[in-house]
């Protein structure tokens, strides 16, 4: 599966609330760059859209600007516990087993020649 690595409406949506955060917090772009360690050229492409944003970045700047409890725009399953289906985690211990059994056995094999 391909994955467009440009930005989209999503990126400037998130962009968008980083901006509002920062300003609320009352940091500029240089001090909000300075303390992720980008620089401040880098911190306005994510707040116009401009450049994708990686999750883990923009979780460490909400924490940053006190936001940790935000859920950006994108990522709204975070608001949502996981919860495994009925079967599910059966299902995949079966999984792992034969991934684990197809795994010695090709041990079994690299250590034969």
């Amino acid at each position: 599966m391909y994955t467009s690595r440009r930005p989209d409406e999503r990126d400037k949506q998130m962009g968008r609330a980083l901006a509002r955060h920062r300003k609320a917090a009352g940091q500029s772009q240089a001090e909000l760059a300075r303390r992720l360690g980008l620089s401040g050229q880098q911190v306005g492409k994510y707040e116009r859209g401009e450049s994708r944003i990686p999750a883990g970045r923009l979780e460490e700047a909400l924490a940053i600007l006190g936001a940790q409890d935000a859920v950006p725009v994108g990522f709204a399953e975070a608001a949502r516990p996981y919860t495994v289906p009925d079967g599910g985690r059966a299902e995949v211990l079966r999984a792992l087993d034969r991934l684990r059994s197809d795994l010695e056995t090709c041990i079994e094999q690299v250590k034969r020649l």
